[in-house]
């Protein structure tokens, strides 16, 4: 480890972090996800304690849609936006048990969002994309504490007052996003999805279970402060620790029905 510089050590870690669809971000010290990847998340979907905003709207003969989430992704916080469209104009009803694409090269908006925890930026990421990620490795927040400053850079008029349209019904007024050209910019604080009492429950257990790994994980990389090193150190010295940490779960109910086109 102490014989490595800087980048002789990114080049290690992105090459580990390829086949799981990431790579590190030096400048950040954070892992986004790579273009051309399948959507992957760190950890089991047990712990996943997420608040999420789902936005549908219909625009040229398709429903589309476009997924926030900002949360706890075992001992990661991060955030996501992802996205999708369906073969055809939707009903309510057809919503759920619809096979939903992501978009093709071609068609991949410009994606950006700032992650902020308790009003500290920890993230800070644009590109061209159909699912917009990063994470910062070890450390622990609720999704109550962290908000996200998201943009969409729409390729025209009609999608973006397509997509304000269905922002509007979920709730935001128009003091509460920007509109420039074809770039949508607001804020994404609370969530459109309300937990029932049984997923209060589970969200519960599981961030007291994500807590103890997070300390577990501080105190064995205790010598280290940048998650580059942190990571590298559990390579090297429990190899199979660092890749359980980096479990991928790529199956939840809603992406089971999800497809990649390219």
């Amino acid at each position: 480890m102490c014989a490595l510089n800087n980048d002789e050590k990114c080049n290690i870690i992105n090459e580990l972090l390829e086949p799981f669809g990431f790579s590190y971000l030096a400048s950040q010290d954070i892992l986004v996800s790579r273009i051309g990847s399948d959507k992957s998340r760190f950890g089991c979907r047990f712990y996943l304690v997420l608040y999420r905003l789902p936005i549908y709207f219909d625009y040229k003969d398709k429903t589309w849609l476009v997924e926030f989430r900002r949360g706890q992704y075992g001992i990661n916080t991060g955030g996501e936006i992802d996205i999708y469209y369906a073969d055809r104009i939707l009903n309510q009803k057809e919503i759920k048990s619809t096979p939903f694409y992501s978009v093709s090269d071609s068609e991949m908006p410009q994606l950006s969002f700032c992650l902020f925890r308790k009003g500290v930026r920890i993230a800070d990421v644009l590109s061209r994309h159909w699912w917009l990620s990063a994470f910062s490795m070890g450390r622990f927040s609720e999704p109550a504490d962290l908000f996200m400053q998201a943009s969409i850079a729409f390729p025209g008029q009609e999608m973006v007052w397509a997509f304000v349209k269905s922002l509007k019904a979920a709730g935001y007024t128009k003091e509460d996003f920007n509109v420039t050209l074809n770039t949508v910019t607001f804020y994404f604080a609370g969530s459109s999805i309300r937990p029932r009492r049984l997923h209060l429950l589970k969200d519960t257990i599981a961030q007291l279970i994500n807590h103890f790994w997070y300390s577990a994980y501080l105190f064995i990389t205790r010598p280290f402060c940048l998650s580059l090193d942190r990571l590298l150190y559990l390579y090297y010295y429990l190899p199979h620790i660092f890749f359980k940490m980096l479990h991928i779960n790529k199956y939840n109910k809603l992406n089971q029905q999800r497809r990649h086109r390219s």
